[in-house]
């Protein structure tokens, strides 16, 4: 019954954020205050400072506060299961508004003042980003036991790579030790969209650094989910 109630929840808060993304895009592509270009900017960053956060938090956070999470793992179910399973549900709570978003803003506005393929470009950089966020969040996370403390871990990651990339841009490291250190911060995504159209290498290989980022992401996730001591939870 518990797991039916958190799955109804889950797709109730999967509803809301959708509507809430598409409703507030809507309004600002229809007033026209701002470019095209700059509205989806604006509610794009705040989906992935706020989406990430939140649907992390709701992964493994929520289950030690409520007290269930000992009952997770004790489930017959192999904790690979387990855990694919749970991160499923968080990429699905944070990529599906995006998507669905992305899906109304090219079909409404696309050739407007952005080409629909620059639109669908812009929302899959944002929607990476987000990913990279949640994967790196759930790997210092993982043993939060309060959603709380989950936020500020998510905030921490963020102004650890905001203070990357003022280093790097600072000291010139791209320069002494090659353009791979600017590659696999997160914001090298959303830098692409910045600028003059970048060329297909350059795109190539922030996709190849950040691929090889989210595997070790991956794998890291899986070593500290698996040696959580279930007496200790």
């Amino acid at each position: 019954a518990a797991g039916i109630k958190k799955v109804s929840a889950g797709r109730w808060r999967l509803a809301l954020a959708c509507i809430g993304l598409i409703g507030f895009t809507a309004i600002g592509l229809k007033t026209r205050i701002f470019p095209d270009s700059d509205i989806v900017t604006i509610t794009l960053l705040l989906s992935v400072l706020i989406l990430p956060a939140f649907s992390g938090m709701g992964l493994l956070a929520s289950e030690h506060s409520a007290g269930t999470f000992k009952h997770l793992l004790a489930q017959p179910i192999p904790r690979w299961k387990l855990l694919l399973s749970k991160v499923g549900m968080g990429l699905m709570s944070y990529t599906a508004p995006i998507l669905v978003t992305c899906a109304v803003v090219c079909l409404t506005v696309g050739g407007r003042e952005l080409p629909a393929a620059r639109l669908f470009a812009t929302y899959m950089a944002f929607s990476a980003f987000g990913m990279l966020v949640l994967a790196w969040s759930l790997l210092i996370g993982i043993r939060c036991r309060r959603e709380d403390l989950y936020i500020l871990v998510n905030i921490a990651v963020l102004v650890a790579w905001c203070v990357q990339g003022l280093i790097v841009d600072e000291f010139e490291l791209t320069r002494r030790l090659g353009q791979w250190v600017w590659n696999m911060n997160p914001f090298a995504l959303i830098e692409l969209l910045d600028g003059p159209k970048p060329t297909a290498q350059e795109c190539l290989r922030v996709v190849v650094v950040q691929g090889v980022v989210l595997l070790g992401l991956g794998y890291g996730i899986w070593l500290r989910f698996k040696r959580i001591n279930r007496r200790r939870s």
